[in-house]
Formats: structure tokens, sequence, C-alpha cells
């Protein structure tokens, strides 16, 4: 895989990053159950089903279906979650038929932000692009919307100064964005900028200076600046905090031992 591309993948990897366990949408309690399913515990069952990353995506999804049939939660949020299950098992084209039904049924931000990333790491970039060009239009609001167009149009060597800007519009929106700053530091090292990607790699870590995520990039770039020292502390303080960061990274083809 060549550099450019594995670094892309990188940038969609920090971008999604969520725990194992986490719910993709915000948690048990971010899109409650209607008023006919809220005092039916077999539906408060299914719905933590429908969306418990630790199970296996087919039980999600059967979950997931269960409730779809009987309209018990926003059928839109249900086909999101369908979708993420769908990826879980490496059905894309069934996640890009879910992700469809999420839009023409009212998710349309969400279902958007989630496709253009498929379609991005399985290398539709003109589909990944015109998804996230939509989501800008009708969500320009939320500085994730151009973090996303960020990572997307940095899957092209051509579009890295039109990715760098759309990263600068989100900073703009939100300037304190852990994750911006992470696709931001991607795209300056891609560039090969290594003094300004550290610079917001230092801004995503912060005082505490915790996020193994932004640890581990900032050895890989300091890595490539040669400065093996301080790469090694990087990388180690970052597998000590998350032991799967590197397996995560290593995924998208982006490794600190990478020259």
């Amino acid at each position: 895989m060549k550099a450019r591309t594995c670094l892309a993948y990188a940038a969609l990897l920090v971008y999604l990053a969520l725990p194992a366990s986490a719910d993709p949408l915000g948690g048990p309690n971010a899109f409650p159950l209607t008023s006919d399913g809220s005092s039916d515990a077999m539906a408060h069952r299914r719905a933590n089903r429908c969306q418990d990353r630790r199970l296996a995506p087919d039980d999600r999804i059967e979950a997931c279906q269960s409730l779809l049939r009987r309209h018990l939660i926003e059928d839109g949020v249900l086909w999101i979650l369908t979708a993420a299950a769908d990826e879980d098992k490496n059905d894309d084209d069934a996640a890009i038929d879910a992700y469809q039904k999420a839009i023409d049924e009212g998710q349309q931000a969400e279902a958007l932000r989630r496709r253009a990333v498929l379609y991005a790491r399985t290398g539709q970039n003109d589909f990944a692009m015109a998804d996230a060009d939509r989501l800008v239009q009708i969500d320009g609001a939320d500085a994730s919307s151009y973090a996303l167009r960020c990572v997307v149009r940095g899957m092209s060597a051509n579009g890295l100064a039109d990715a760098l800007a759309d990263c600068d519009h989100a900073l703009s929106i939100a300037k304190d964005d852990k994750t911006v700053r992470d696709d931001r530091a991607l795209t300056l090292l891609k560039m090969g900028r290594y003094d300004e990607a550290i610079a917001d790699c230092n801004a995503a870590l912060g005082p505490e200076g915790k996020h193994p995520d932004s640890l581990y990039l900032r050895g890989v770039i300091e890595r490539r600046k040669g400065d093996t020292a301080a790469a090694s502390a990087d990388i180690a303080a970052a597998l000590a905090s998350d032991s799967g960061v590197a397996e995560r990274f290593a995924r998208f083809g982006l490794k600190a031992e990478a020259p």
C-alpha cells in the first residue's frame, strides 16, 4: 500500500476512533424508545443489543430489525446501527444500502458522514467526495463536516491544499476539537510539514498529554523526522495507555516503524 494511501486511511481511523463497546450514536439514552415502547422491557433489551458493539454483528442486526418491524425507535437511527453492524461483518454493499435507507428516513447528516468514510475506506473516492460535499451543504455549521471533507480530500495528493483548508475551517468553528487537530496533523504529515503536524498533536494532547492516538501519531511524525528518542518515548506512552493503538493504526497502514 502506498504511503499516501496509508496515511489517508489512518486519518479515517482518527476521525472515527471509538471504543469497541461504544454506541456510535452517543449512548443508550441518545435515541430513546417511542412512547409505544417506553415501558416494554423486551424492547429495551433489544435496543441495548442493537447498539452494543461487543456483540456479534448478526446479533445486533437481528435486534435492530426486530425494532424496525415495531417502529419503537426512529427508523433512520436503526438503519444507521444496522449499517454499522454490516460494516463490522465486512458486508459493504449491505451497509451502503442501509445508509441510504437511513437518509430516506431523515438521518441524512449522520448517514452521509458514515457512508463517506465507508466509500473512502473502500477506495470509492468520487462517491466519498460527493457525500462529503453534500454533508457540508446541509450541516456546514458543524466542524466535523469540514473535518470529514478534509480527510476525504486528503485521499488524493492533488487535494491536500483543499484538505488543509477544510481542516482550518473546522478549527475556526471548534478550535479545541482534538479530533480535528489530529486530522490536520495527518494532512500536514502528508505535506511534509512535520513541525506544524507535531504542533497540532501537542494541541490535541493538551496539558495532560494522555490521548493515546495523538501520542502515537506524534511518535510516528517524530520518527519521520529522525527524532528516534522522542518517537520511542511517545509510542511507548501511547501503548501503555492503550495497548491496541498500534494495531488500530497498522490496520490502516500507518506503522510507527515506517520510514
